[in-house]
């Protein structure tokens, strides 16, 4: 069987504070990234080569970007949200011709 995430890149599925699978750009440019639907509470938070953990997506928007990332660079996600009983799916778009991705986030 075959879905639209056929051949992305899967962060895995995570509940509240849960670190993603590192993925590895292969592309350099901006990765663009969108929420099914918005959190009420707590943001979706990404990291690059294991730095900070940065608000990529705040409470009650649904899209956010991680410009000038380079090939080879590592990127992992998280959600801090406490919404009862949520289930979001979080997309990746790579530039051009790079890997996309997605995670499943729940509480």
């Amino acid at each position: 069987m075959t879905s639209g995430l056929t051949g992305f890149f899967e962060f895995t599925a995570l509940d509240t504070n849960e670190v993603s699978a590192s993925y590895t750009a292969n592309a350099a440019g901006t990765h663009s990234f969108l929420l099914s639907t918005a959190f009420t509470a707590g943001d979706v938070q990404q990291r690059v080569n294991g730095g900070a953990w940065v608000t990529l997506i705040s409470a009650g928007n649904t899209s956010g970007s991680i410009a000038g990332v380079s090939v080879s660079d590592t990127i992992e996600v998280r959600h801090t949200s406490t919404d009862a009983n949520a289930l979001k799916q979080l997309t990746m778009t790579a530039p051009g011709a790079g890997t996309d991705a997605f995670a499943v986030l729940f509480t």
